[in-house]
């Protein structure tokens, strides 16, 4: 299945898809494509290909698991704060690529899209690298 450019739908119908990663995830609670998105898709990527994962709606949950990565390489996870640097929010989505100031990622809930898209440099976290669900809790 083709998910880049999946979107929700404004107004009070929700895209199925979404609404589905939401569901597989146990998440039965969300009522709408609305609610924010990018730990989902995640942690439904990652729940797919039997990586660790969250299951957290939570961006910065991320920064929890998986191999701390200092430098990047296309598919490593990029956390990132939003609001402030010390607040519950954030955002995550699948390193690109990163420019002098800016770091491109593949992620969800981006224009509530996914689509690729750029963020401060300043704004991250942290990379990290999941590993196979078998290795969970392992160095």
């Amino acid at each position: 299945m083709d998910l880049y450019g999946l979107e929700e739908i404004p107004g009070p119908e929700n895209n199925p898809v979404i609404m589905q990663m939401f569901r597989d995830l146990g998440h039965d609670w969300v009522q709408g494509d609305e609610t924010g998105w990018c730990a989902c898709l995640i942690n439904w990527l990652a729940w797919s290909l039997r990586l660790e994962h969250t299951n957290s709606l939570l961006a910065r949950d991320f920064l929890s698991i998986g191999n701390n990565i200092q430098i990047p390489k296309r598919g490593h996870l990029a956390i990132f704060w939003r609001t402030d640097p010390y607040s519950q929010w954030g955002h995550v989505g699948l390193f690109v690529r990163k420019d002098s100031d800016l770091i491109y990622v593949l992620g969800g809930n981006q224009d509530n899209k996914i689509k690729i898209s750029p963020y401060k440099a300043d704004r991250l976290l942290g990379y990290r690298e999941l590993r196979p669900e078998y290795l969970k809790g392992w160095a």
